[in-house]
């Protein structure tokens, strides 16, 4: 009995590899038919065969829909991940790569409470990839750790494009909804425009550039006391005589249109004139504007506060001029 059902066995094992042969991924140099009888060496051969084609060959697998359900839906409950791709043989290959065309679906998504939602990992492309012109390229949720994870050592981590919607979404309920770090000597953050230029950047010491306007209820300035050192005085009236020779003229970005008109100094007068911003002749601190400013008006009310004693001055002495 236990003869005739490894038989069976082997005819249905068989019969798979023989569909496999018919794909071509695999060639069987023996197939069977029941009632046959089977030979010790043939069984050998093909499960070489089979061996072979496995550890040797590359695979492609498809998996399709022709209604609106998943071309391939994969579910584990064992602590694994539900779907797995790995490359390790050609660098220019992909790991997971998910395609949405015309559908409302997502390119990838993962879905995962405790996990990474999408992770992907790579040493010379692009670790997580989808595209989708209507919805999400790469979309993963998790409730405790990463939604996507991309590791990549020599591209991009992540990669989103979207024709119509947002490059990359990012939404937290009890978090950061974005956290960026980078360990190199390259920017942590850069935006770019449709003509490739930089339009928004962050770089690894934290100073931002921004190519537009900076539009805010408010801008808070560092002025803690205690965030400051090497104090010294200065001479209100000198500031105060140095802003009165400072040019001033009205003028407009080369990038801005003729009518959008500023007024203010050129930050290289500023600088020759104040020796502030240190080496940095190109912009002007706007903290350093605003003391000057400010030191400028006590300039101003010191002048004026002896210019009031000096009138009282005269108008004593012309009193009794008038009494005699």
């Amino acid at each position: 009995m236990k003869t005739n059902n490894l038989k069976w066995f082997f005819v249905g094992a068989f019969t798979v590899a023989a569909s496999l042969s018919a794909l071509a991924i695999v060639n069987i140099p023996s197939t069977f038919t029941a009632g046959q009888p089977i030979k010790a060496v043939d069984v050998n051969d093909n499960f070489t065969a089979l061996k072979t084609a496995l550890e040797t060959h590359d695979h492609y697998g498809q998996a399709w829909s022709g209604d609106l359900g998943f071309g391939l839906k994969v579910t584990t409950t064992t602590g694994q991940a539900a779907l797995f791709g790995d490359n390790t043989s050609n660098i220019s290959g992909t790991g997971v790569e998910g395609h949405a065309n015309g559908s409302t679906a997502a390119g990838v998504y993962g879905l995962n409470t405790t996990g990474f939602g999408t992770w992907g990992q790579s040493t010379g492309g692009v670790g997580a990839q989808g595209t989708s012109n209507t919805a999400a390229g790469v979309q993963g949720n998790s409730t405790s750790s990463y939604g996507v994870s991309g590791n990549s050592s020599t591209s991009f981590g992540v990669y989103g494009f979207s024709e119509k919607h947002y490059g990359g979404y990012f939404e937290s309920q009890n978090g950061p909804g974005l956290r960026i770090k980078s360990g190199g000597i390259g920017n942590i953050l850069t935006s770019f425009g449709a003509d490739n230029g930089i339009k928004f950047q962050v770089d690894k010491d934290g100073n931002a550039l921004f190519s537009g306007d900076v539009r805010s209820k408010g801008v808070l300035l560092t002025s803690d006391r205690n965030a400051k050192r090497n104090f010294s005085s200065v001479n209100s009236l000198s500031i105060l005589e140095k802003v009165a020779t400072l040019p001033i003229s009205s003028w407009n970005y080369k990038t801005d249109a003729n009518n959008l008109r500023h007024i203010g100094p050129m930050a290289q007068d500023f600088q020759k004139t104040f020796g502030l911003n240190g080496k940095d002749d190109k912009h002007i601190s706007s903290i350093d504007a605003q003391g000057v400013a400010l030191a400028a008006i006590q300039g101003l009310y010191q002048q004026n506060q002896k210019l009031i004693a000096q009138l009282k001055s005269l108008e004593a002495r012309l009193l009794k001029l008038e009494r005699k």
